[in-house]
């Protein structure tokens, strides 16, 4: 976007489910601003849509199918001591409209991230200290519940949002705590270990805490609901793009390129056994134990296709002749997929000398990955 804009405050960027506008809410300690900008085109600034709120406020979280935007009552001036437990208003925004749908209001010191289950038109806000999340109405923000936590999350230092998440279809809600180096001093920045904390919809209790990385200044996580699988970035100095995958609250360690889940299939649609080719396929699957299932898939009129699964040791490579797999004397597309969902990398090499091979040499198939 090249509009002429200046924000001195905590900026985030929304989307709703209409996908027609692009919403830039910046909060400050003096007021609370709201700029619309048309999809696809990012160069026109549609208009200031939403000035002064009720009282000094900052953003919390999205209900995007309905365009609605959580806000909460903070400190009126940037200060270094945290701010005293009170009650605090909530406000529910519509986007659209660019008027305030609902007004609520929770006990809290620093409200410091909120997530929306359109499962159950529920919202989830948490508290630094003490820490806990308090679940509302989604429509008119009534208190439901209060679930405890710990004595703190461990974000207000950096006056960052407390990273929340929530998956509609196992209605579990998700959260990253801080547990600091030095307990009396919970507003050090460095030292100190990040859990993930899995809280029950249903009964809204916490049922599980895993740890993940050491302490960073940035932490955030995500949930894709299709396949139950959480993701929380949790760089390292020695792996500064490090993101920890829990399925089912199982930690899986994904680093570097392979953080995002990518290359857990691949596809080879050129090959053969023909007499005078040796076909061979080349795996390696970095830092973690594997299994893929391989599918050979041979031409019309012939044998096959025929299926293996291959067990694939950490950092190892794994070499298989694919003429002692399916025999001589076919045709084969190739078809490689981690079973357990991790990440690999393929290749095909093939040998050719004699028979019906007209030349000596070999060649290799890169293949293509998802």
């Amino acid at each position: 976007m090249h509009a002429s804009l200046r924000y001195c405050g905590l900026v985030s960027l929304y989307i709703p489910s209409s996908g027609e506008k692009l919403y830039i809410a910046e909060a400050s300690y003096e007021r609370y601003d709201i700029d619309s900008v048309s999809i696809p085109d990012g160069n026109t600034l549609l208009s200031r849509v939403f000035g002064d709120l009720p009282f000094v406020s900052r953003n919390l979280g999205l209900n995007q199918s309905r365009g609605q935007l959580l806000f909460a009552e903070t400190t009126a001036a940037a200060t270094n001591a945290r701010p005293p437990e009170t009650s605090r208003r909530l406000g529910l925004l519509s986007l659209e409209k660019a008027s305030v749908e609902a007004i609520g209001s929770i006990l809290a010191s620093f409200p410091c991230g909120a997530a929306y289950n359109e499962a159950t038109n529920r919202w989830y806000v948490v508290d630094d200290e003490p820490g806990r999340v308090t679940v509302l109405d989604g429509s008119t923000l009534a208190r439901f519940s209060e679930i405890g936590v710990a004595s703190y999350i461990g974000f207000w230092a950096r006056r960052q949002f407390c990273p929340i998440a929530v998956n509609p279809e196992k209605n579990r809600v998700y959260l990253l705590r801080i547990e600091p180096q030095f307990p009396d001093c919970c507003h050090i920045l460095e030292g100190g270990t990040a859990y993930l904390v899995v809280i029950d919809g249903e009964t809204n209790t916490v049922i599980e805490e895993k740890e993940v990385a050491n302490r960073t200044a940035r932490q955030a996580l995500a949930v894709d609901p299709r396949t139950g699988k959480v993701f929380v970035y949790a760089p390292t100095e020695d792996n500064p793009r490090r993101v920890q995958v829990f399925s089912d609250s199982t930690p899986e360690t994904l680093i570097g390129d392979l953080q995002t889940g990518r290359y857990t299939q691949w596809f080879f649609a050129e090959g053969t056994t023909r007499p005078g080719y040796k076909m061979w396929l080349t795996l390696v699957s970095p830092d973690q134990p594997n299994r893929v299932r391989i599918s050979y898939l041979t031409a019309q009129g012939q044998p096959g296709p025929f299926f293996r699964e291959v067990d694939l040791p950490a950092n190892t490579r794994v070499t298989i002749n694919v003429n002692d797999q399916i025999g001589e004397g076919l045709d084969v597309s190739t078809k490689i997929v981690s079973v357990w969902g991790k990440p690999f990398y393929a290749e095909r090499p093939i040998y050719f000398a004699g028979g019906e091979a007209h030349s000596q040499g070999g060649n290799l198939g890169s293949g293509v990955h998802n």
